[in-house]
């Protein structure tokens, strides 16, 4: 069997490597299209509301359940602003960031938006451990859902999230993981929005 010598290899080896490049488009060719993705539309830099014309994708219908048993739909607060956050216990970012996003809620006592804190834990006492229902503002509600089905609805897999939804229960953009809610951004944001 007669083997290849050196040089004759060193002078394949340019050869090859424009056979492997005139190759790539064959490949790249047969790679299976990208997943599209139901993509929300970040706000404007002015924070004001898209124009009608601009495809908002509407807010899942839901009804959550609090821990009195009573209930509320999205729909309850149609002409309002609502940040709606999903969480765990089980979460560690979630567990760092729910108190900056409850203090966000105390801070923008404002009539115009309503936080909405849904749980993923399997039990009120898990939650609360986290988030104990006596130490949220008036502004803040927390709700448990134990089906998952809630962030299921949205396209929400992973956690924190959060979805700001505009007066007309549309979603005007979403948060994923963690975000530093206290920060100078996060306070001129929702200064602008409310304002």
């Amino acid at each position: 069997m007669k083997t290849l010598s050196q040089s004759s290899c060193g002078r394949l080896r340019p050869l090859l490597f424009i056979l492997s490049l005139s190759l790539l488009p064959i490949f790249e060719a047969c790679k299976p299209p990208a997943p599209k993705l139901n993509a929300v539309p970040l706000p404007s830099k002015s924070i004001d509301t898209p124009s009608p014309k601009t495809s908002l994708r509407p807010a899942p219908k839901l009804t959550l359940r609090a821990k009195n048993g009573s209930t509320q739909s999205l729909e309850d607060f149609r002409g309002k602003w609502v940040l709606l956050h999903f969480w765990a216990g089980w979460c560690s970012p979630c567990r760092s960031e729910i108190p900056e996003w409850i203090e966000l809620g105390a801070r923008l006592n404002n009539k115009k938006i309503q936080f909405i804190a849904v749980s993923l834990d399997t039990n009120w006492e898990d939650a609360e451990k986290i988030l104990p229902l006596d130490k949220i503002p008036g502004r803040v509600l927390s709700f448990l859902d134990t089906t998952g089905k809630t962030p299921e609805s949205f396209g929400t897999f992973q956690f924190p999230e959060t979805y700001l939804i505009n007066p007309e229960s549309k979603i005007i953009t979403k948060w994923v993981g963690p975000q530093s809610w206290s920060s100078q951004s996060m306070n001129i944001f929702f200064s602008k929005l409310l304002n």
